[in-house]
Parts: structure tokens; C-alpha cells; sequence
């Protein structure tokens, strides 16, 4: 089994003009991507590279598209956790999971404050959903991932002006 992993450019605007957005080298199979903060009205989103770069042909079995987050763990009584959204549109300023869109949700439990802690995904459901919504996937163009941190339910919650700390996102394909 072969593995090709693929960072990406970032920019954390909701709603808003993508700035900031890093571009990637078409012949490189990895790139690193910065830090950012996501907070529930400025999530964080980051472009990726396209899945046919990634596969080299249009051919591709979507089942074997992982994205992995890695965020800093936070307090848990500012974060519960995070939803991911694939190829968003831009003007959708409130996703809920009901959307084609939507990847999953990752929740956190116990954890050091502050320690690294990855999450994995499969994207396979949301490219299916977004191939049935529009007949058909954009396999040439960039996939977009966004970050909306979903806020605590703890009664004594934190209000946080610093947001969910995304480390860096990547995806892979694995080459069975």
C-alpha cells in the first residue's frame, strides 16, 4: 500500500474574499501547511490540491481519500470539537451537517491542553453526496476543506477570543 500526502494553502475567511490562500507546486506530492485559528464566525479554511493530481487520472475510488486534522487540543470547557465541509460554497455562512458538504465532526475528550491531537476522515461520503447533488465532482479543481470549531455545552464554558488552534491539514490517497 502507497501513501501520497498533500498540504495545503490556507486563509480563515467566512463569507469573505479567499486571501492568503498558498499555492501549491503541481510537481511537489507534499507541502506543509501553517497554522491557523478557527473560530464559529471565522472558520478556517484551506485549499488542497486537486483529487486528479493526486490520482494523475480522472479514475479515482473515492473510498481511499483520508483528510487528517491535526489542532491543539483545547480547554474543554471552551471547544467540544470541530466539523469538517468539503468544496463549501463560499456563501454558506451557517453549514450544518445536514449539507452535502459535510465530512463528520470530530469531538474532544480528555487530553492535555495544548498537546497536538489528530483526527481522521473519510471523504468518500461527502464526494459521493456533492457528485449526486451536482451529477458530477470537479476532480481537476482544488478541494477546499472548512473548519467550523463547534463551542462547549459546559456549564462552565469559556467564551474564547483566540479560537480553535488548526496545526495543519492533509490528505491522502492510498494506493491500494
Amino acid at each position: 500500500v502507497g501513501f501520497c500526502i498533500v498540504c495545503c494553502g490556507i486563509s480563515s475567511l467566512w463569507g469573505q474574499q479567499r486571501q492568503n490562500t498558498a499555492t501549491y507546486d503541481k510537481s511537489s506530492r507534499a507541502q506543509k501547511s501553517e497554522a491557523g485559528i478557527a473560530t464559529v464566525s471565522s472558520p478556517f479554511v484551506i485549499q488542497l490540491k486537486s483529487l486528479s493530481s493526486l490520482n494523475g487520472s480522472e479514475q479515482l475510488d473515492d473510498r481511499t481519500v483520508r483528510l487528517t486534522v491535526r489542532v491543539r487540543q483545547p480547554d474543554l470547557n471552551e471547544w467540544s470539537g470541530f466539523r469538517v465541509f468539503l468544496n463549501l460554497p463560499e456563501n454558506k455562512s451557517n453549514p450544518s451537517p445536514q449539507e452535502p458538504y459535510y465530512v463528520g465532526r470530530a469531538s474532544f475528550y480528555g487530553g492535555k491542553t495544548g498537546e497536538p491531537v489528530s483526527f481522521m476522515f473519510n471523504l468518500g461520503k461527502a464526494i459521493n453526496s456533492i457528485k449526486q447533488q451536482t451529477s458530477s465532482f470537479p476532480v481537476d479543481e482544488p478541494l477546499t476543506v472548512t473548519i467550523v470549531p463547534v463551542a462547549s455545552s459546559a456549564k462552565n464554558r469559556v467564551i474564547s477570543d483566540t479560537g480553535l488552534v488548526v496545526k495543519n491539514v492533509n490528505v491522502e490517497l492510498s494506493q491500494d
